[in-house]
């Protein structure tokens, strides 16, 4: 099963460098936040939404959770205040590069919405 992850690209490309990923969400740190946010296909919209509509591209990160346990990272459902689209998936540890299964780089114009393509192959956890 897989999770995604909204990433800037600037974070996803310099993640490269170190082997790994540390960004929490936009602007927040891994070691600020403790976890890294994640969601199911049908959270990722209101993440774009309410989080990224001022950036013209968002690299979603298709994290496989098979591989983020064997790396070590811990995955959890938690409640997100404020949130009533079920729990989010979060990620505690460091997202290793080779626990991205694939990149899918989506697009749009500043203020309108996010067209996302189709994500039904991926194999995507829709829950706990």
């Amino acid at each position: 099963m897989r999770i995604l992850h909204a990433a800037l690209p600037e974070d996803w490309s310099a993640a490269h460098d170190s082997g790994s990923y540390d960004v929490s969400t936009r602007g927040v740190t891994l070691a600020e936040a403790d976890f890294v946010h994640a969601s199911t296909a049908a959270q990722l919209p209101g993440v774009l939404t309410r989080y990224y509509a001022d950036v013209p591209a968002v690299d979603v990160l298709v994290v496989d959770l098979d591989r983020l346990d064997h790396e070590g990272a811990t995955v959890r459902w938690e409640d997100v205040p404020g949130a009533d689209d079920g729990p989010y998936p979060h990620v505690y540890g460091l997202i290793p590069v080779v626990a991205v299964a694939d990149v899918v780089r989506v697009s749009h114009e500043p203020g309108a919405g996010w067209t996302l393509p189709d994500l039904s192959t991926y194999d995507l956890a829709t829950g706990p």
